[in-house]
């Protein structure tokens, strides 16, 4: 689309910083969206918002987003909701309308859990992990495709959350993603620590074991601010996973190359779940999404698709009984 091929023409990759085998090219440019808006975090904290179960009952793949002020508030597709009967993640970007409650879709990532902790949902301090939110990104894509919803596979999410904390030799009674995130704070601490957002950068290439993943960026810088420490844990835990002996090779050419393949997708545009359009963007070996309005990109993110890790292991029987997954 041209607009969206607009926008990532116009962005410029900075310098890179890296930190063990985690390379971060900061981007700049691009053109602002001219509305004011919140992000998630500010929206809850300040009681401007709130996210709740859709009934008592409740139901696995959607949520109650109320916004109670005057400006629309941003949830960002990946974007972690914890509490209730349990823990979710967004399954798009999406600009919720002021003074209006809507539902929105999620996904499960914590199976073993289907019990209220409190009422309300709190926004979680963390984002998807890239490798899952990839192909999280990918069946929404898909799903939308085929019947005009935004669904995950909610099985497929939770075999790889249970995979992966047997590869990094994690536990969560409630096979909870954000256990694998506190099992190892104190290293994504140090890649939090050794990374920062410039002045006036709008988001970025992340680059893990050399390899040129996936790149994030919104209309204005003080989103990506807000924004940048949840997304680097993201991509820090799978780097965590998979060091590299050699250290990350920070090439430019790689970060330039996989805005031009972004750019060059094919997108797909369906009517967003608040405002504006959501855009799929699709490729053989590339994906992503975007959310426009008013003809500007609010929010883009695409991502390398993870085809050559191995697949999830499938759980026990024991383990896909537990609670969580009683309720899909």
């Amino acid at each position: 689309m041209q607009s969206i091929h607009a926008a990532i023409s116009g962005l410029k990759p900075g310098a890179p910083q890296v930190f063990e085998n985690l390379a971060v090219f900061p981007l700049f440019g691009g053109a602002g969206a001219d509305f004011e808006y919140l992000v998630l975090d500010e929206a809850l904290d300040g009681g401007i918002a709130s996210v709740t179960e859709i009934s008592e009952g409740g139901s696995v793949p959607e949520l109650a987003f109320e916004n109670r002020g005057p400006d629309p508030v941003l949830l960002l597709d990946g974007e972690e909701l914890v509490g209730a009967k349990q823990n979710r993640v967004l399954n798009l970007t999406i600009l919720a309308p002021p003074k209006a409650t809507i539902t929105i879709p999620v996904t499960c990532v914590e199976a073993g859990r289907w019990a209220w902790t409190d009422r309300h949902f709190r926004a979680g301090a963390r984002a998807q992990y890239a490798s899952l939110r990839s192909r999280k990104m990918s069946q929404v894509s898909m799903s939308l495709a085929a019947d005009g919803t935004a669904a995950a596979d909610q099985n497929a999410v939770w075999d790889d959350i249970s995979a992966k904390m047997r590869r990094m030799n994690a536990h969560s009674a409630s096979e909870a993603m954000s256990d694998l995130y506190e099992h190892y704070h104190r290293r994504l601490d140090e890649f939090v620590r050794a990374f920062s957002a410039g002045e006036g950068q709008v988001g970025a290439v992340f680059v893990v074991d050399g390899e040129a993943r996936g790149v994030e960026f919104f209309a204005r810088p003080e989103t990506f601010s807000r924004q940048f420490g949840k997304l680097l844990q993201s991509w820090a835990l799978d780097a965590i996973e998979s060091p590299s002996s050699h250290g990350t090779q920070a090439e430019r050419a790689a970060a330039e190359r996989l805005l031009a393949d972004v750019a060059a997708l094919e997108g797909r545009s369906y009517e967003a779940v608040g405002l504006g359009e959501d855009v799929r963007l699709e490729g053989e070996d590339l994906g992503g999404g975007a959310l426009m309005v008013g003809g500007h990109v609010v929010h883009l993110c695409a991502f390398r698709k993870f085809s050559g890790q191995s697949p999830p292991e499938r759980p026990s029987r024991s383990s896909r009984s537990r609670a969580g997954r009683n309720h899909a």
